[in-house]
């Protein structure tokens, strides 16, 4: 009787997940009805800055928005499952302090790298990009130790 219990509330969040994408999708400064979202999306006809609205701007926010946040689920129920841990988070391997420290590096080293390299590196996407390299190394260095390091004690 408990699955049962378990099918409905994953049948109920699965509906709530598609109404909430359907809703992404139809609010926002300019409002779009339901109908011609799903005209736009079946490729009908329909007003050329809808189709251009729904099609560049809310889809890909709304798939974005669908994808992160089951990746943040999964991740999160692996790093509990592997440390036996509800509260386990980024934190308990450091990957956020290491994240941090790839972009402290790129700050305070900037001076040191060529100008047409320098201004590409202090833009947004040389901030993420580097977060990603710190936050790496620091998971290599710490699955590097936990190779050498048989006891946990």
């Amino acid at each position: 009787m408990a699955w049962r219990k378990s099918i409905s509330i994953f049948v109920l969040l699965a509906i709530a997940t598609v109404v909430l994408f359907v809703l992404n999708l139809t609010v926002g400064s300019a409002a779009i009805p339901v109908k011609e979202v799903f005209s736009v999306l079946a490729g009908g006809e329909s007003k050329p800055a809808w189709e251009y609205i729904v099609l560049n701007y809310r889809l890909p926010k709304a798939v974005t928005a669908v994808i992160a946040g089951m990746a943040l689920s999964i991740c999160g129920l692996t790093m509990q499952t592997l440390f036996r841990n509800p509260l386990a988070g980024p934190y308990v391997l450091g990957i956020s302090s290491g994240s941090s420290l790839g972009v402290a590096l790129l700050v305070m080293g900037s001076g040191l790298l060529p100008a047409f390299i320098s201004d590409w590196a202090l833009s947004p996407y040389g901030a993420v990009v580097f977060s990603c390299l710190g936050s790496l190394a620091l998971l290599a260095a710490v699955v590097m130790v936990s190779e050498r390091v048989t006891d946990t004690a």
